[in-house]
């Protein structure tokens, strides 16, 4: 369940850039491929950052070298 619920976090940041992007970019607004790639980046980042800082907490031991 916190998994469905970080990730969340990273799909409203993907359409959020989306509909930034196609509002503010002429270009975008032209071709709505970019937006989605835009905002593909931006929730990719996010739910990786999430995942990594609070879901997959890990301590890591080099006494295995």
């Amino acid at each position: 369940m916190i998994y469905l619920f970080l990730m969340l976090g990273g799909g409203a940041v993907n359409y959020a850039t989306y509909v930034i992007l196609i509002a503010i970019v002429p270009v975008v607004a032209q071709h709505p491929f970019l937006g989605v790639g835009g905002g593909s980046i931006a929730g990719m980042f996010i739910n990786f950052c999430a995942s990594r800082l609070f879901l997959f907490k890990y301590k890591r031991s080099f006494d295995s070298l």
